[in-house]
């Protein structure tokens, strides 16, 4: 009997609280959207917090971040610290620092480029097509690194799971996706990885807006109880 008491007490609790609006900053299968889905998941299993993930893509993330500005609603997003030197967005909260992320440099397995020195040296003889989803954006800051010594023709798309089908489909030689997310792309028999760029200065970071500080602790909790290192690991990141 008391168990269920309990256990109406926490469906009474998830029914009645406010949902948590999980922004994407990008389009759904993407490696934003996949984490983003796995760790709702786990916060909504292990708490009373219920939550909506909304992908809000375009304008390399602009839109994304405008609508959670615009927004009374409690809502959390999985960025970059990046977000918070433009002084619009500095009213984000920080919640919590998940891992270092890297930026994978894709491309077709029919293709001759399977190195970074293969990039090199094809880019002598011509442009290296490398897709980007606009400027700011790290698969543009993926092909700024890219493209610093080669020649190199952009390319531009509405997101990165547009730009790995133009890798598939011959479209583009090359294209940059965040490390987060990305296990299947990895996994793809069709793509190959040339090269991964990395700076220990990329977290993943939660953020949050219009959340109290008991729901933001309680999602903390959560976090640091049900995500270990395999867990980010296996999501393509590394914690120091």
């Amino acid at each position: 009997m008391k168990y269920l008491i309990v256990l109406f007490f926490v469906l009474f609790s998830k029914v009645n609280a406010q949902p948590i609006e999980v922004i994407v900053s990008a389009s759904a299968g993407g490696p934003a959207d996949t984490i983003s889905r796995r760790i709702s998941k786990i916060i909504e299993n292990n708490s009373n917090n219920n939550l909506i993930v909304l992908n809000k893509s375009g304008a390399a993330h602009t839109i994304a971040y405008n609508y959670i500005m615009n927004s009374n609603k409690p809502t959390i997003i999985l960025t970059t610290p990046e977000v918070q030197k433009h002084p619009v967005y500095q009213q984000l909260n920080t919640v919590v620092q998940l891992g270092v992320f890297s930026i994978y440099v894709f491309s077709n397995t029919k293709s001759s480029l399977k190195t970074r020195q293969d990039v090199e040296i094809e880019s002598s003889k011509r442009e290296i097509i490398f897709g980007h989803s606009g400027h700011h954006t790290y698969s543009y800051i993926g092909l700024q690194e890219m493209c610093s010594k080669i020649n190199c023709l952009p390319v531009g798309y509405k997101s990165g799971s547009e730009g790995i089908l133009g890798v598939l489909g011959g479209h583009v030689d090359l294209y940059a996706l965040v490390s987060y997310g990305s296990k299947s792309f990895l996994e793809n028999k069709n793509l190959n990885l040339v090269t991964t760029l990395r700076n220990k200065n990329n977290y993943l970071t939660i953020f949050s807006k219009n959340i109290p500080e008991e729901k933001i602790n309680e999602i903390k909790n959560v976090i640091q109880k049900n995500i270990d290192k395999n867990f980010l690991k296996d999501m393509g990141l590394e914690v120091n």
